[in-house]
């Protein structure tokens, strides 16, 4: 069920998407859960498998997400009776006051001076990322016709990700 369930996904996802819910499915769903059928699985199955999970809570919770986001379509769809997903819980993700995940205001301008010093060619890609939240796939996808200068404009219509078709 899960290969035919992204499949018929694949065409409204972004292809960074398909990629990362096509790894998640083959490397991590099937090899423990593949021999089940969708119907016949627990939630003991899943909490099982969500505890056998390597990797950092982190991860191991966006692979949750994925198998959620299965079940709760293969119900919608009738496919299997019930979610076995339902109140799985997800991992306490620790918080470290010195683990941020988003640079400070300082460092940001540490990194820029730093960058527009040693890498000057490479300083208006990083402010631009930094100053506008564009992921690096859309903003090397940009052509001069996405910025409208006049209006202070620049429209993400493509990314370089998109190009490329996940593997099922």
């Amino acid at each position: 069920y899960a290969r035919s369930w992204l499949r018929a996904r694949v065409p409204a996802l972004a292809a960074s998407t398909a990629s990362l819910y096509a790894t998640t499915i083959e490397a991590h769903i099937l090899p423990a859960l593949g021999d089940l059928f969708v119907d016949a699985i627990t939630r003991d199955d899943v909490v099982a498998w969500r505890d056998s999970q390597p990797g950092a809570p982190i991860t191991v919770n966006g692979r949750l997400r994925v198998i959620r986001t299965i079940f709760g379509d293969a119900v919608a769809e009738k496919a299997a009776p019930h979610d076995p997903t339902h109140r799985v819980a997800a991992l306490r993700e620790p918080r470290d006051e010195d683990d941020h995940k988003v640079m400070t205001a300082r460092e940001l301008g540490a990194l820029l001076a730093a960058l527009r010093e040693t890498s000057p060619k490479w300083y208006p890609l990083a402010l631009m990322l930094a100053t506008t939240g564009m992921r690096w796939g859309e903003a090397t996808a940009l052509r001069w016709e996405d910025v409208d200068e006049a209006a202070g404009v620049i429209r993400i219509r493509r990314s370089m990700l998109a190009k490329t078709k996940a593997t099922l």
